[in-house]
């Protein structure tokens, strides 16, 4: 029997590169919100994880958080991966109330951000024009460990069919479960409505002062070998002595690792196709979610 007690009863399931770590380290401010002890749990998705059970899933990151209203994690791969990871939280919850939060971005400018991402992580080395061009292929090749992991590599594009993915979700739950926001709800001209819209949804105290948090800034390798090792470790047997350091001395060995920078422009033709690619995603997601995203489909 799952003790629902130790269960989260909001996901952040995503969209990847959209404000989804922001969103997370926001609402932890709050007294009556519990976030998950890691940010991306990544239990739904990944199999290996999945079949460790719900005792393992709530032992190890929500053993504190009984006594809390709001019981939080974030895992930006569950919406990449709503053919498997919808059923298995219907499936789990039934009729035990959960509710969803999904942050969307510009699909194109999502896109290119998930690329520089990898390239950063030494996951990329095609242009991101090949590496759209190569997407299907990709996937399809290496799709049953993609699947069986609920790794989001090679997705760019699918990555930002939004619709399509959220519909896995809307077939087993009422869309009232469900709060949806753009990025640009988190700058500071609507942070503190955006705020009390989301404490509104999840009704708890909506008088909380919260402060913004900017994260994933946009940063480049200062050593490509060493931040391959540093992200092989952070992913293998020593991920637990790591989570042990002082969070100062991680971020000391991160900023020695990295450094922040802008990435080049996207050719202003290739984007254009891309928004010819996503137009049918696009409309389709503002009716779902009611809000106008024709600036998405703008030439920029």
């Amino acid at each position: 029997m799952a003790d629902f007690s130790r269960l989260p009863n909001f996901i952040i399931l995503g969209a990847a590169k959209s404000g989804t770590t922001s969103l997370f380290e926001i609402l932890k401010q709050h007294p009556q919100i519990f976030g998950a002890t890691k940010k991306e749990v990544g239990f739904f998705n990944n199999d290996t994880n999945f079949r460790k059970g719900l005792e393992w899933y709530s032992s190890r990151y929500f053993k504190s958080s009984v006594t809390y209203r709001i019981r939080m994690e974030a895992t930006p791969a569950y919406l990449n991966w709503g053919n498997k990871t919808a059923v298995r939280i219907a499936n789990i919850y039934q009729n035990n109330p959960i509710k969803f939060g999904l942050i969307f971005r510009d699909p194109v400018e999502r896109a290119y951000s998930n690329y520089w991402h990898r390239v950063r992580l030494g996951q990329e080395n095609l242009s991101f024009e090949k590496a759209i061009e190569a997407e299907d292929s990709r996937i399809a090749d290496n799709y049953d460990e993609l699947f069986r992991m609920g790794n989001s590599k090679y997705g760019y594009f699918r990555g930002g069919c939004y619709a399509t993915n959220l519909k896995y979700f809307l077939e087993y739950f009422p869309i009232d479960n469900f709060i949806f926001l753009l990025s640009q709800d988190l700058n500071d001209d609507n942070f503190q409505q955006t705020c009390e819209r989301i404490l509104t949804f999840l009704k708890i105290d909506k008088t909380f002062p919260f402060h913004p948090v900017k994260e994933n800034v946009s940063v480049a390798s200062r050593n490509i070998i060493l931040s391959k090792l540093y992200w092989k470790i952070k992913k293998s047997k020593w991920s637990k002595f790591v989570r042990t350091l002082p969070s100062l001395t991680n971020i000391n060995i991160y900023n020695l690792l990295y450094k922040p920078t802008k990435y080049p422009p996207m050719d202003p033709e290739f984007a254009d196709i891309l928004r010819g690619r996503y137009k049918t995603e696009i409309e389709e997601l503002e009716k779902l979610i009611n809000r106008d995203l024709s600036p998405w489909l703008q030439v920029k």
